[in-house]
């Protein structure tokens, strides 16, 4: 056992979010994107003056400023020689200078993906709207205030990812996705998202740092949900109907004004939970029927105790219950076998209590 002091009373919550969310290696990343520059097939073209040489070759044209990867300059227009590529598949265009696209981007027919992000669009541009055969649309770090009605013509798109923009609301039209699967609008000016409902086939909703208030009194219906961040809003409860997402696997709730939480019985899918920096009193009596869970994170909240049920989690790896007020530690390590780091500083514990917490979990990693 590894006892470990690492003080949380006075880390911002700022800091305490880079914490608990960035728990992917920036390195990985990089080796990720290293891998795919390398390892490039002979239809996947870096330069335009490369890809124009074999136009009926190209089916992935990446021309991502990117000085490390031989990019000179960033973008500030792309010409109309772009309708040459009538197989190009995806379009990635990120960390450019772009601020409209050639309406001609519409008339490609095989065109499946665009990446646009960290450009300086200040609206979508109107030609894609039309492009008949998308599949992903990638707008991330951009200036974009409004989705304009037209977004309903993009029948065949699975994946819209706009977040760090400037959108106030949803269009209406936006519900005649019924192929969208992952809808990422995070970090917007969103106050409500009361047609996401009628995405039925919504995989993965991030709507995390926003305005919102409330969530619909319906969006239970998203049963095919299996990730949800509702973290950074202005929630203060849940609806009952929460309690219907089945196939939620990963559930992302900090920095809120949550008081309590639904039910967990029908979570039996649920791999983490992240509830920190809310005012959460008790965790429900049946919190162990999330039999899967792997990772809770509860820090920064008001719990004074813990429910029996959660030693039933026998697959529990990570708990992190860090500035709560607890002054005992209701878990059976006998019972929680999966246990490996457990984090319980901040808290009201005497100094008997923890050596007792010290001798009863010594093949957990303990940060007090």
């Amino acid at each position: 056992m590894l006892i470990t002091k690492f003080g949380l009373k006075h880390i911002s919550s700022s800091a305490m979010k880079n914490r608990i969310f960035n728990l992917k290696p920036f390195f990985l990343t990089g080796l990720l994107l290293a891998s795919a520059y390398l390892g490039a097939k002979a239809n996947e073209y870096y330069t335009l003056d490369e890809a124009l040489k074999n136009p009926h070759d190209v089916t992935v044209l990446n021309l991502d400023y990117d000085p490390l990867f031989g990019a000179s300059e960033a973008i500030t227009t792309l010409p109309d020689e772009i309708l040459i590529f009538k197989n190009l598949r995806v379009l990635s265009l990120r960390k450019n200078k772009l601020k409209d696209l050639p309406g001609c981007i519409a008339k490609l027919p095989k065109l499946e993906e665009i990446f646009l992000e960290n450009n300086e669009l200040e609206s979508l541009p109107y030609c894609i709207y039309h492009a008949a055969s998308l599949k992903k649309l990638s707008l991330n770090n951009n200036r974009i205030d409004t989705l304009l009605p037209e977004i309903g013509n993009l029948r065949t798109l699975e994946e819209l990812i706009i977040s760090n923009n400037s959108i106030h609301a949803l269009p209406e039209e936006l519900f005649l996705l019924d192929k969208l699967k992952v809808l990422e609008v995070n970090n917007n000016r969103l106050t409500e998202i009361n047609m996401v409902i009628l995405l039925l086939n919504l995989e993965s909703l991030n709507i995390s740092g926003n305005l919102i208030s409330q969530l619909p009194a319906e969006f239970g219906k998203l049963g095919q949900l299996k990730t949800l961040n509702i973290s950074g809003n202005q929630l203060k409860e849940l609806p009952q109907s929460v309690e219907n997402l089945f196939n939620l696997e990963n559930l992302e709730a900090a920095f809120n004004q949550l008081t309590a939480l639904p039910s967990m019985a029908n979570f039996q899918k649920l791999l983490t939970l992240n509830i920190g920096g809310n005012a959460i009193l008790s965790l429900p009596k049946d919190f162990g029927k999330a039999v899967h869970l792997q990772i809770f994170y509860a820090w920064n909240n008001q719990l004074e105790s813990l429910p029996a049920s959660i030693n039933q989690l026998d697959n529990l790896f990570q708990i992190n219950l860090y500035n709560n007020k607890l002054t005992t530690l209701d878990l059976e390590p006998s019972k929680l076998k999966a246990l490996q780091f457990l984090m319980i500083g901040g808290n009201s514990f005497s100094q008997e209590t923890l050596a007792e917490i010290e001798n009863r979990f010594k093949q957990v990693t303990i940060f007090i």
